[in-house]
């Protein structure tokens, strides 16, 4: 008994590591993805403005004021950019991974509460 736990335990470590291994391969991915996306992001907007910005300058309008400053810049400058880039793609792999963990619980749970189910019958 005490060897058999011994040994889910070995796996469930194992898994954990390979599942680290896992992310830390996607976000170095991911970063080097980001970089070379935001240097021709910045290339190419750079000299050109927006769609919106161009028809307000053939019109002769000044975008006014913002009604609302986001606490948090996007980022003017490649560094900015490339930080609050990471710090959004964290984010959605936060939510994600707790997202998955949240999902696989419960359907774990389910089949753990089917299989008690059934094995009364």
């Amino acid at each position: 008994m005490v060897a058999e736990k011994d040994e889910k335990l070995s796996r469930a470590i194992d898994y954990v590591k390979e599942c680290l291994t896992t992310y830390k391969k996607a976000i170095a991915g991911l970063m080097v993805v980001f970089a070379i996306g935001l240097v021709m992001f910045f290339i190419f907007s750079a000299p050109y403005g927006d769609g919106l910005e161009v028809t307000m300058e053939k019109a002769g309008l000044e975008e006014p004021e913002p009604a609302y400053q986001a606490p948090l810049d996007y980022g003017e400058t490649y560094p900015v950019a490339f930080v609050m880039g990471l710090v959004g793609a964290a984010v959605v792999l936060v939510v994600f991974v707790t997202a998955s963990t949240f999902l696989s619980a419960r359907d774990e749970g389910e089949k753990a509460a089917a299989n008690t189910g059934s094995e009364k019958e």
